[in-house]
């Protein structure tokens, strides 16, 4: 349904002479007879015809207005709901762009915590390396002076009786 008032050019308040006088406006402008017939021209004018009609009877001017108003009420109402609406998609949004980023903070301390434990694995490895290489026993410094000391020495340091005697044998080249 098309608003009237605005038709004319006029607001809801307007009184009966003020609505004469924006037909008179109107109609003198939009004519067919001064417009060459135009389509366009001739449409306006049926519609300021059909405004002035109905906003000129007071009956139907008041018929006319509680539709108007039972219309704004229901257009309001759709305005205050489709904003409800708006509301909530901005806040689902929001949640979804929260979740997504707890989801990257998650992946981010797993990652974290995966190249912490390589950090650490690898320094244990380090570590244990290093104890192992300077705990070992060393022959060049811990060579008994007799030969039949040799044997149990090496023997007790866990060695097997065939590399013992190969280290004897090397650390007596060394020696001598």
């Amino acid at each position: 349904m098309r608003n009237h008032y605005q038709t004319l050019g006029l607001e809801p308040s307007a009184s009966a002479a003020a609505i004469k006088k924006a037909y008179r406006l109107y109609a003198a402008k939009l004519h067919p007879d001064r417009n060459q017939n135009d389509d366009f021209f001739t449409e306006r004018f049926r519609e300021v015809q059909e405004a002035y009609q109905i906003l000129s009877d007071p009956i139907e001017k008041q018929r006319y207005d509680r539709e108007i108003q039972g219309q704004q009420k229901y257009l309001d109402e759709l305005l205050a709901l489709r904003a409800r609406e708006a509301e909530l998609r901005r806040r689902e949004q929001r949640f979804r762009h929260q979740q997504q980023n707890q989801k990257l903070e998650e992946v981010e301390r797993q990652k974290l915590k995966v190249l912490q434990f390589v950090f650490f694995a690898l320094f244990g490895f380090i570590c244990l390396y290093l104890i192992l290489y300077y705990a070992r026993p060393r022959y060049d410094t811990y060579l008994p002076s007799t030969p039949q000391q040799e044997r149990p020495i090496l023997l007790a340091n866990g060695l097997k009786k065939a590399q013992a005697i190969n280290i004897m044998t090397c650390a007596k080249k060394y020696v001598h």
